[in-house]
């Protein structure tokens, strides 16, 4: 086989490698990025759901204080209005 042709076909091969390389380093850029904007918005999520459940914690605090507070007068707190 003539040297020059044992050349090219390295250097392409190469070049295929080297090609290949790139892709699949820039898939996973593109991955690592989705993956962090996944878990910031997980996180933003879960804050809310915890806010959430403080609000709701303290409506119902709130509704049995006032139910409380109409057994006291003598009102029926389940009776509607």
């Amino acid at each position: 086989m003539d040297p020059a042709k044992l050349v090219a076909i390295v250097t392409g091969l190469g070049g295929l490698v080297t090609a290949c390389a790139g892709v699949l380093l820039a898939v996973r850029a593109a991955r690592d990025k989705e993956r962090k904007a996944a878990k910031a918005e997980i996180q933003e999520l879960s804050t809310e759901l915890t806010d959430e459940r403080h609000q709701r914690l303290n409506a119902e605090r709130h509704a049995y204080e006032m139910a409380l507070l109409l057994a006291r007068h003598g009102i029926n707190p389940d009776e509607p209005a």
